[in-house]
Parts: structure tokens; C-alpha cells; sequence
């Protein structure tokens, strides 16, 4: 099948708090429910893609709702989003395998996001069980399935199913049973993809009245828990405090655009303290950025412009216990690994940043180095040219950089804070001077206040962008 299109769907919802993980909000509130949902999203996410950069296979996210975009500034533009047909879970099931199977697609399997022991060895081996068998289940213990695969089209897999019951595998198989004879009718049912007014799908024929070879038995992996009750809460806090304990894995999230001045000397620096990874997001870069940037060493991944949105989809694809967003023109110290580990190690440390220092001389260097290092510590209040780092499941229960195009810094260090103390390391990272240099420290001073001012005071982050963007320095 290598030379053969095979597609991973992803099922996935917005974390609107209310709206996902709903048996579980008697546990643990509407938020806790949203905050679980936004980690075992984005876990399931990063699982399917190192799947499918092993494998060769496209990565789709089906997601449910009007949420184009929020799903896109949550999770990144570098993923295929697509929305679910309306109906129910078997209408867009069946909605999302047509679209697939029209696409040209000759095994698609499809997950949801509520397994958290799934791993992309469970995923490689579905797809390996779809070369001889057309139907492949990963049986989930409370009795649905955490995925199902096909070759080809089973409409009837996906009608008469009580979805969300203990039952949804065993009337599935049943399906498959009585078919024994089951046929797939792909040769006599029009693949047409769903429409979103298509409240229901179309009656296919019987399996009688198809002409196509008996489909066989389904295969079946290894069954998995789901996380969809309280009573599965105990596993997996006992798994994510283990990942959560191993703070020596540091991604490196570096977002930039038309940085070619500056992105070989921050890589290096960055390097100097072997990270786990080192991920440039690049917003569209017109330079040599990109091509610097990989003869660096790091691996750079494409997002529309924004530094939040980035910096968000450099999260999502970062595979680190740890995130340490830097500045594409600030350099990490000379030896700089060991102090997110020991400062995070910290019970009551819910992030931390790099002591400000400017790059270059220019007159009132010290004064501005002083006062901002200052505000760090007594306000706890470091911007993003300190080089903010924290803990990757805090920040994914945080939902990450919220959908601002400026502040946002700002904005997440004000979040962050209500979780827990925020901790300025003893060395310092040095931010490039280009700034003051071309506008003076006065007035860069003076803008900036000026931008922290109008966001407190509720001026919108659209005029502030465009004020901030008419300053010379600005963008």
C-alpha cells in the first residue's frame, strides 16, 4: 500500500466549557471538564501525527460545530480542518469515510480523542490490519470503540447504533455478523460528501442488493480505556503526573518572520542547551529565514502570521514536557537548560522567563534593564522577550495564547498567574536593541505603556494594533 492513499481523521470538538466531556463536569466543573478535554485533544493530536510521519499518511481533523476558527488559532493553520456533517455521530462518521473514499483514499481510519493510552503503534497496526480485512474496531472497555477503519464504505456499520451506550461495538459487530454475508456497497451507493444540510443520510440498499465480494470478518486491536466517567479520572491522573514530573524535556518554540538577521545566532544559543527539540514557526517569511533556520538544526513548521496563533501551533506539535517560547532576535544564556527544570521542580511555581537584558549600548540601557526586571519580579509580570516557559499540560489547561493579534503575552502571563507563582531565573536573556535604537527609549517606553494602558483600560486589540503599527518600530 505504499503508493496508496491512506487518511487518519480525527474527531475532535472546540473545548467550550459546558459542551465537552459533559459526564465528567460533576467531577470536575465545566472548566476542569474543557481543560481535560483542550490535553487529551492535543495529546491524541501530537500521537497521530508522529503516525503519520512514520507511515505516510494524511492527517485530517473533523471538528464538530461553527468553529473554524477558533480550532484553527487553538490548535494551528498547519493542520487539514475540516467541519462534521450535521446528524448523529454515525451520520457524520459515514459522512466524513465518503468524503474520504471519494477522495481518493484506500484505508481511512478514524479516532476520537477520549483514549489516552492510545499510541501511534496502535494506530500503525490498524492500518496494517486493513490490508486484509476491510473493517478493523479498537474495542474501548466501557463498550463503544476508540476507532474504527475501513476500505471501503459499510453504511450500515452507521445506522441503527445507539452511539454513546455500552453496546455501540457489540451491535457493530452484530452488523458485521449478519451480514457474514455482509457486502459492502460502495459499487451501488453514490459517495457524495454531506452535506451540513443533510439532517439524514440517504437509505442505502440492503447488503442483499449490493453486487460487491463479502466484506469478511472485522479485525480487532487491543482493547483501551476511554476517559468518559468519573471512575476513569484515577488512571489518568496517576499518567499525566508522571509526564508531568519529567521536566527535562524543553521544546524550544521559536515563532518568526523575516527574521534571516537574526535566527542563526538565536538557534545557536538555543542549541548550546541541547533541548529535547527546537521548533521555528514561520509566518510567511519572504527572506532566508527558512532555509537558515533548517541549516541551523531546527525544524521549521508553517503557520499563517500571528504570533499567538504560532506559538500556539508550535505547542501542538511540540512533543516536550516543557515549552520555552523565545523571541526569534533574543539570545538564551550561555547555559540556560538547567534553569526551567529547577525552577519548574517547584510546587509552587506555575511558570517562569530569563532576566531581561538588552543587546548593543544605547543611553538609559541600564535604567530600562533595571525597571523591567523590577516589574518582573515584584508584579510578576515578565513579557515574551524574557523567554516565558512553564509546564506543557498548564498550558494546554490554560487553552494556550488567546486569539489577540497583539498583547498576548500580556494577556497569558495575567492567566498564568492565578495558578501559581511566576519565578525570574538569575540569567539573563538578551533581546535585540532594534527597537530602541530606532525609536529612542523614551518613546518606546512611552508606546509601550501606552499599549499596556489602552488594553487595561478595554481599548480593542485591533486598534492597538494599529496604533503600535504606525509607530516606525512597530509590527
Amino acid at each position: 500500500m505504499a503508493d496508496q492513499r491512506r487518511r487518519l481523521i480525527l474527531f475532535a470538538r472546540f473545548p467550550d466549557a459546558g459542551k465537552v466531556k459533559t459526564r465528567l463536569i460533576p467531577a470536575l466543573g465545566s472548566k476542569g471538564a474543557a481543560a481535560l478535554h483542550r490535553r487529551l485533544v492535543l495529546r491524541t493530536l501530537r500521537t497521530a501525527h508522529a503516525l503519520c510521519q512514520a507511515e505516510n499518511v494524511e492527517l485530517e481533523i473533523r471538528f464538530a460545530g461553527d468553529d473554524a476558527n477558533e480550532m484553527q488559532h487553538w490548535l494551528g493553520d498547519g493542520w487539514i480542518c475540516r467541519p462534521q456533517c450535521e446528524g448523529d455521530l454515525g451520520q457524520r462518521m459515514a459522512g466524513a469515510f465518503a468524503d474520504s473514499f471519494r477522495e481518493g483514499s484506500t484505508a481511512t481510519v478514524i479516532i476520537g480523542s477520549d483514549c489516552p493510552t492510545l499510541t501511534s503503534k496502535v494506530l500503525a497496526a490498524a492500518f496494517d490490519s486493513l490490508k486484509a480485512n476491510p473493517v478493523v474496531f479498537g474495542p474501548a472497555t466501557d463498550g463503544g470503540y476508540y476507532l474504527i477503519g475501513l476500505t471501503r464504505l459499510v453504511p450500515e456499520l452507521f445506522q441503527g447504533v445507539a452511539w454513546g451506550t455500552e453496546t455501540v461495538l457489540a451491535q457493530s459487530l452484530q452488523i458485521m455478523e449478519r451480514g457474514g454475508d455482509a457486502r459492502v456497497a460502495e459499487a451501488v451507493i453514490p459517495i457524495e460528501p454531506m452535506r451540513k444540510d443533510a439532517t439524514r443520510a440517504a437509505r442505502p440498499p440492503s447488503c442483499d442488493e449490493a453486487s460487491q465480494p463479502p466484506c469478511g470478518s472485522p479485525a480487532l486491536l487491543e482493547p483501551l480505556d476511554d476517559l468518559d466517567r468519573p471512575e476513569d479520572l484515577a488512571a489518568w491522573q496517576r499518567t499525566a503526573r508522571i509526564e508531568d514530573a519529567d521536566l527535562t524535556r524543553v521544546s524550544v518554540i521559536i515563532p518568526a518572520l523575516n527574521e534571516a538577521g537574526q535566527i542563526t545566532k538565536t538557534i545557536a544559543a538555543a542549541r548550546a542547551g541541547s533541548p529535547h527539540e527546537i521548533l521555528v514557526v514561520d509566518g510567511g517569511s519572504t527572506d532566508d529565514t527558512i532555509e537558515l533556520a533548517r541549516k541551523s538544526g531546527a525544524t521549521v513548521i508553517h503557520s499563517a502570521p500571528g504570533r499567538a496563533r504560532q506559538m500556539n501551533f508550535g505547542a501542538a506539535r511540540a512533543t516536550g514536557h516543557v515549552l520555552l517560547f523565545l523571541h526569534a532576535d533574543t539570545l538564551l544564556p550561555d547555559i540556560w537548560a538547567d534553569e526551567p527544570v529547577r525552577l519548574l521542580a517547584q510546587d509552587t511555581v506555575a511558570g517562569g522567563a530569563f532576566r531581561f537584558r538588552v543587546e548593543g549600548e544605547f543611553a538609559g540601557r541600564r535604567i530600562l534593564e533595571w525597571t523591567t526586571n523590577l516589574r518582573a519580579r515584584w508584579w510578576q509580570m515578565p513579557y515574551g522577550d524574557q523567554t516565558l516557559f512553564l509546564r506543557r499540560s498548564l498550558f494546554e489547561d490554560l487553552g494556550g495564547f488567546a486569539d489577540l493579534p497583539i498583547m498576548e503575552d500580556y494577556e497569558f502571563v495575567r492567566r498564568l498567574r492565578k495558578h501559581g507563582r511566576i519565578v525570574i531565573a538569575s540569567q539573563a536573556a538578551s533581546t535585540s536593541d532594534r527597537r530602541w535604537k530606532k525609536l529612542g527609549l523614551l518613546r518606546t517606553t512611552v508606546i509601550n505603556s501606552l499599549m499596556i494602558l489602552g488594553y487595561r483600560c478595554g481599548v480593542s486589540p485591533r486598534e492597538l494594533t494599529r496604533f503600535y503599527r504606525q509607530q516606525p518600530a512597530g509590527g
